[in-house]
């Protein structure tokens, strides 16, 4: 049993997944991750290859790869390569749901070595922000580097009753809709089953780097 296990973890192990690739600045950065079978987790990797030049590649060596923590979401490298902007979850701890954690957006600059700008999402304009590079839904600079556009989680309206005289305050700054409760898109939504239990409507957000506003 010990071998066939052995076996297995080493088979599991092999499978790697690249979410994420580009060339900046004469190097070739790759985002792989595979499964942790002990800690049923899956563990991601930055990588920083040299592409050589001018025949310059038997002194260039590659460092060893550096491990991503998990709340950080994605890397979105500028067109030029000296803005990198960085997607973090923060708070709630590791159990709990991508809604109840704060949205965070990093702006690095000097090629990634220099914290420029942290930018707190607010609670109350959107939901989960996609963060998907190999789908629809990843973060993109514009050619000034000044502004990103994302996709994000529409946020939902809050439906009450009828008879609920306080919905204007269980609204907690949200649209309310009285007698919503069941009605499609407002208080319910499409069950696909399987993985897709849950619909959500996406919307696109701007966001000034440089002030911060959404």
């Amino acid at each position: 049993y010990d071998d066939d296990a052995s076996m297995y973890n080493r088979f599991v192990s092999c499978a790697v997944d690249i979410t994420d690739g580009y060339v900046r600045n004469g190097l070739l950065t790759v985002t792989r991750s595979s499964r942790d079978i002990d800690n049923n987790k899956r563990r991601s990797f930055l990588y920083n290859i040299p592409i050589p030049q001018n025949n310059m590649g038997a002194t260039m060596m590659m460092s060893p790869p550096t491990e991503i923590p998990s709340n950080i979401k994605s890397r979105t490298p500028s067109p030029s390569g000296n803005k990198i902007a960085i997607l973090l979850e923060e708070g709630g701890g590791d159990a709990s749901s991508s809604s109840n954690k704060k949205k965070i957006i990093e702006i690095w600059s000097n090629q990634g070595q220099s914290l420029q700008k942290r930018i707190v999402l607010p609670p109350t304009l959107h939901g989960k922000v996609c963060a998907n590079m190999n789908e629809y839904g990843s973060i993109q600079w514009n050619k000034q580097e000044t502004a990103l556009v994302y996709c994000a989680e529409r946020q939902p309206v809050k439906s009450t009753s009828f008879f609920d005289t306080n919905s204007e305050e269980k609204g907690e700054g949200r649209k309310v809709v009285k007698g919503g409760q069941y009605t499609l898109g407002i208080g319910i939504g499409e069950n696909w089953g399987e993985k897709y239990t849950q619909t959500v409507l996406l919307d696109l957000y701007c966001l000034d780097v440089t002030t911060g506003n959404a």
